[in-house]
């Protein structure tokens, strides 16, 4: 009986002092090739470790081509362009010998992923905002939890409570975006649209058109059976003209 007496009342000291708990991606200061990168993120989404071309050019790494492809989820599929072998990088304290695969990346300049943790021993703590490495050299790396770019993110699981609750809720639409994409238009359908030029009106409608007085429909009749009549055939001169 007293040990339920003790449980509940820490149970009640837990719910008292319940803070909000801190949320974001884990980054992590580090030196590949003897110079600091931007921004190295430390995830265990992944199998293998990830460089930007453009960071690996900034620190003078060499790689070898590979001719493979990457997939992210929810995208499609981009080629890679190099493997970075065996580089030296240093976190804190504590050094070490790491494998890249170079490719094309938005969001992050280097990522660590399950490679690097699995081959080094690495615990992420992200409560303690450390990295406790346990390998040959252990060490203990203070890691900085944050969103990327600064930006606050909610789950869907909160956005749906909030809107269970009638909390203040906007949604944000782009109307439209002067930023070049950068797609290039394949040469095939570049010959379509310049053998069809003239029937390609220049420029599209800004809205639908008005709404028509009866809308269209086609009726359906309960256990009704298709025509029995032949195929409509076009008349040849017809055929021609078409």
């Amino acid at each position: 009986m007293g040990a339920l007496k003790f449980m509940s009342s820490l149970q009640k000291k837990v719910r008292e002092t319940n803070t909000p708990v801190e949320r974001g991606l884990m980054y992590v200061d580090t030196w590949i090739n003897q110079k600091p990168t931007k921004s190295t993120m430390v995830d265990s989404g992944a199998t293998q470790n990830f460089i930007t071309e453009a960071e690996a050019k900034r620190l003078n790494l060499h790689w070898e081509k590979d001719a493979g492809r990457m997939r992210a989820v929810n995208s499609a599929a981009l080629p890679i362009i190099g493997l970075v072998k065996r580089m030296m990088i240093r976190l804190g304290g504590w050094s070490g010998l790491v494998d890249f695969v170079v490719v094309k990346m938005d969001d992050f300049d280097v990522v660590l992923e399950m490679e690097f943790l699995l081959e080094h021993q690495v615990i992420p703590m992200p409560l303690a905002k450390c990295l406790v490495i346990t390998g040959s050299t252990p060490s203990v790396v203070q890691i900085d939890l944050r969103q990327p770019d600064g930006l606050k993110m909610i789950s869907a699981m909160q956005l749906k409570k909030g809107l269970s609750r009638d909390e203040p809720t906007f949604i944000a639409i782009p109307l439209n975006s002067s930023e070049n994409s950068g797609e290039t238009v394949p040469k095939e359908i570049m010959h379509v649209l310049e053998k069809y030029r003239d029937v390609i009106p220049d420029s599209l409608p800004k809205s639908l058109p008005p709404r028509r007085m009866i809308d269209h429909e086609v009726e359906l009749v309960p256990e009704a059976k298709p025509p029995t009549k032949n195929a409509y055939r076009m008349a040849p001169p017809e055929l021609v003209e078409l």
